[in-house]
């Protein structure tokens, strides 16, 4: 789900600069500023998955 999400996250920033920069409405600073935030909202979500924690505990007492 986190792998989604990520995806899902860049995928739609880009597309919608695309779509601004088709209209001339954005800028190269722009583009760059809300690729680096962007990279760094996905790789903050990413480490989620390096928490383990207690949902994998769950998981596991399900699948038992």
């Amino acid at each position: 789900m986190i792998i989604r999400q990520n995806v899902v996250l860049a995928l739609g920033i880009k597309a919608v600069f695309v779509v601004l920069t088709l209209f001339g409405a954005a800028s190269l600073w722009a583009a760059i500023a809300a690729d680096m935030g962007t990279s760094l909202l996905v790789t903050f979500n990413a480490l989620r998955l390096l928490g383990g924690g207690a949902e994998p505990e769950k998981e596991k007492a399900d699948w038992q």
